[in-house]
């Protein structure tokens, strides 16, 4: 019986465990959260660049009204495109949030450690202060990613537009070509019916 308080003591003791802060783990934090700042600057700045380029093309494409399959098929590329780097950069924005609460969280950590009340308090006073400035930065960075995915699924919707636009008139051309092909069995079924007429009238006339 006694063991067994031991025993549960010890594990209560070493679940307890303050977490060991130290400023390399910090240090590899603070990087983490940078890194992932430069990826997502420079993924939303070629986003907004193939944006740009994909409606300059379109309006050049909509001045000359050529949308040929080619044409059509580019749009198509740059369309995914879009869509492919966007989610990049919303997975990466995501990230930056996850990787600064983690941060924040063992700053945290460290500051609710200290056993001086001032010292603790004002800790936790800047932390709180650095981590909303941070939080209303990326909420304006999510704004911004939303304008992107929203211009991206215009591009998208004047894109199947064009699409069904284009496999209609393809439709108005095949129809074209079905009705040739039927005036022409007409044509050719009149004249055989004529043949026959007349071959029937030269063998009636044998008899």
């Amino acid at each position: 019986m006694i063991r067994a308080s031991f025993g549960l003591s010890f594990a209560f003791a070493a679940g307890c465990t303050p977490q060991v802060v130290t400023i390399s783990n910090i240090i590899v934090a603070v990087r983490t959260v940078k890194h992932l700042l430069r990826l997502s600057r420079q993924l939303s700045s070629n986003n907004v660049y193939a944006l740009n380029v994909s409606y300059k093309e379109l309006g050049s494409f909509l001045k000359n009204k050529s949308f040929s399959t080619s044409v059509v098929q580019q749009m198509e590329q740059r369309g995914t495109s879009q869509t492919q780097g966007n989610s990049i950069l919303r997975t990466r924005i995501n990230q930056t949030s996850t990787a600064a609460n983690e941060l924040f969280k063992l700053l945290y950590t460290r500051a609710n450690q200290n056993s001086t009340p001032e010292l603790k308090n004002r800790m936790r006073s800047d932390i709180d202060a650095k981590q909303n400035i941070f939080k209303d930065r990326m909420k304006k960075a999510e704004e911004v990613v939303s304008s992107i995915e929203k211009s991206s699924k215009k591009y998208d919707d004047i894109l199947g537009y064009i699409q069904v636009a284009t496999g209609l008139e393809q439709i108005d051309h095949y129809i074209r070509d079905v009705d040739d092909v039927i005036i022409q069995a007409q044509s050719l079924d009149r004249q055989i019916q004529t043949a026959l007429k007349e071959n029937e009238a030269i063998v009636s006339g044998y008899g």
